[in-house]
C-alpha cells in the first residue's frame, strides 16, 4: 500500500464564494463510503486508494482522520478530509489530503492540515512528513507555503516513471 499525500491539481474551477465555511470534525465509521467516493473523484485510478486501503488506515491505532463538513441543500456535505498518523518515534505522516473540486482554494486544505499537524504536536511529534507527486506543482506550492521542504525524490512511487517528492516540516519551530 502506498502512503501518499496527494493534493490534486485544481482542474475544476472553484465554486462561488457563497459556500458556507466548513467545520472540522473527527471521522466517524459512517463516513467511509463518502471518503472513498471523494478519493476516487480527487485522484486517478492507480493513485486513488481502494475502500479497503482507506479502511485499513482508519483502523490503525496510530492514525486519525478529520472531516471538513458543511451544510448543503441535501444535508451535510464533506468538503474534504485528511488522514494522518504518528508513529512510535513521534513523527507524523500525512497519509492523504482530499478536497472536493468545488472546495479547492477556499482554505479547506489548510484547515485540515492545521488540524492534523496540531494533533501530531499533541502526540509529542517533532516533525510531519508526506509524499506528493513530482508533477503536482500546485500541491508542492501548497506545502512549501505551509513550511514543508522537499527532502528527496522517490523514483516510481506511483508506478513506473511516476516519481514523488518526500516533504517534511519540523513542528518544533511552529
Amino acid at each position: 500500500m502506498k502512503q501518499a499525500e496527494r493534493v490534486p491539481n485544481p482542474s475544476a474551477p472553484a465554486s462561488p464564494s457563497t459556500l458556507p465555511t466548513p467545520r472540522i470534525r473527527a471521522y466517524r465509521p459512517s463516513d467511509l463510503d463518502a471518503l472513498f467516493n471523494l478519493d476516487q473523484i480527487c485522484f486517478a485510478p492507480g493513485v486513488a486508494y481502494s475502500r479497503a486501503e482507506i479502511a485499513g488506515y482508519l483502523r490503525r491505532p496510530d492514525s486519525r482522520a478529520w472531516i471538513a463538513e458543511s451544510a448543503a441543500e441535501s444535508g451535510r456535505e464533506i468538503a474534504g478530509f485528511v488522514i494522518a498518523s504518528c508513529d512510535r518515534r513521534r513523527q507524523g505522516h500525512i497519509i492523504t489530503l482530499d478536497v472536493a473540486p468545488a472546495r479547492r482554494r477556499r482554505a479547506v486544505g489548510s484547515m485540515l492540515m492545521e488540524t492534523a499537524e496540531n494533533w501530531v504536536r499533541r502526540q509529542g511529534g517533532s516533525a510531519v512528513f508526506l509524499e506528493t507527486a513530482e508533477d503536482n506543482l500546485t500541491a508542492q506550492a501548497f506545502y512549501l507555503r505551509r513550511g514543508y521542504a522537499r527532502l528527496g525524490r522517490i523514483e516510481d512511487y506511483y508506478g513506473k516513471g511516476e516519481a514523488a517528492w518526500s516533504m517534511g516540516k519540523s513542528l518544533a519551530a511552529f
